[in-house]
């Protein structure tokens, strides 16, 4: 423990935030999905983000994670700032309240660390900080009221050991004793994480297969990944990437391929487990998503809450899930769209987006009223966003988000 203490502040030492580089930045722009239940007008609103001195933020936002009932951004300068129902002290600020506009979490800022990635659960939420330390807060566990409580006893995605509500964060004390954190991912109710040995940890509630392992029952701290470590010992593969959201996980290995795991009833994973009627579909273990029609090897990868969109080398974009691709589809580009620069997804949509900030979507991510009828793409340009460069693009629920430049 000292050892890794000495050498954590060797390598990392304390964050100036002042001397560092600072990244590319946007403002930030939310709208509510359709749902097909539910209507919408699509239309993208600019959201003031202010300082605790209430000076607002001017491209500013680098990463946006949006949850079911909580959000997060991370600016360019490494400050949290979190948004959406507080109950469980799942926004952090130590007080429970509810924030509709994205708040400061100055907790990280005072400790002088830099946040460099957030998950969002349900009431719940995880930081990565740039020392390699996960910090959590949140919904600990419980029943969610009286009955529950007698008859269920749920586990948060927490990881301190307990079942108990932090409204502020808490670092991960059963990680701390490991080698260092390099990135996180978590769904609704679970968390992972990978250190710097490609080691991966999860804990939380197992329901659903979401632990990937076989192992489906709730863990209130860290448990090691045996069939990660078994492949790495094996076949010298790990893992280079995740993305969680729901109920599952996807994963870009070493090798190329990308395999999933947890709940499908989408259809999502692409991994031709779902027969297409409403019912759970898991896979306990993770399973190969079928890339023969592939021309070209996988070079990045988004997922939402029932749709996974894969990007190709050379181009090509597919997708499966919504209850409509069982297997990965390829999703026919118009011949007018230049070189993707982003894309993201969304419940029941997903949108991809050219170096010339033209969008290209399946459904309707955002207003519009251009549509191909021959291949049902729909499309837009930036003028939904002031006619600034579009950086990044998603949503993974109902609600949608672009990070735009000005």
């Amino acid at each position: 423990m000292f050892i890794r203490k000495y050498l954590k502040n060797l390598a990392f030492g304390r964050y100036n935030f002042s001397t560092q580089a600072q990244k590319q930045g946007g403002n930030l722009y939310l709208w509510q999905g359709s749902t097909f239940t539910s209507t919408s007008d699509l239309k993208p609103v600019l959201v003031k983000v202010c300082d605790e001195t209430g000076k607002q933020l001017n491209n500013k936002v680098e990463k946006v994670v949006l949850g079911q009932n909580v959000s997060a951004l991370i600016t360019t300068d490494g400050h949290l700032y979190t948004f959406g129902e507080g109950k469980f002290g799942a926004l952090g600020h130590n007080d429970g309240k509810d924030y509709k506009e994205p708040k400061h979490l100055e907790f990280f800022a005072k400790k002088n660390l830099r946040v460099v990635d957030v998950t969002c659960g349900n009431s719940c939420m995880m930081a990565l900080t740039h020392d390699g330390d996960v910090w959590t807060w949140g919904w600990g566990g419980k029943g969610r009221n009286i009955i529950m409580q007698q008859f269920f006893s749920f586990a948060g995605a927490l990881g301190h050991g307990d079942q108990k509500h932090h409204y502020s964060p808490q670092p991960v004390q059963a990680l701390r004793k490991l080698p260092q954190v390099k990135s996180i991912s978590g769904g609704l109710y679970f968390s992972l994480a990978m250190n710097v040995q490609n080691e991966l940890y999860y804990w939380g509630r197992g329901s659903h297969g979401a632990f990937g392992d076989g192992y489906s029952k709730d863990l209130l701290l860290p448990r090691r990944h045996n069939y990660f470590d078994v492949l790495q010992k094996t076949e010298k593969t790990i893992i280079k990437s995740l993305k969680s959201c729901n109920y599952y996980t996807v994963a870009h290995l070493s090798d190329g391929k990308l395999v999933g795991w947890g709940s499908n009833d989408y259809g999502q994973m692409g991994i031709n487990n779902e027969i297409g009627v409403e019912m759970h579909e898991t896979s306990p273990y993770p399973s190969l998503v079928h890339s023969e029609t592939f021309k070209s090897p996988i070079e990045d990868f988004q997922i939402a809450e029932d749709v996974v969109v894969i990007k190709l080398q050379n181009g090509e974009i597919h997708y499966s899930g919504m209850k409509l691709a069982y297997l990965p589809k390829k999703f026919e580009l118009p011949t007018e769209a230049g070189k993707i620069k982003t894309f993201g997804a969304a419940f029941r949509s997903f949108a991809i987006v050219d170096e010339n900030n033209n969008i290209f979507m399946k459904n309707k991510f955002l207003k519009t009223d251009n549509e191909n009828i021959k291949t049902g793409v729909y499309s837009a340009d930036n003028t939904v966003f002031d006619r600034g460069n579009i950086l990044s693009i998603g949503g993974t629920y109902r609600t949608h988000y672009a990070v735009v430049q000005h």
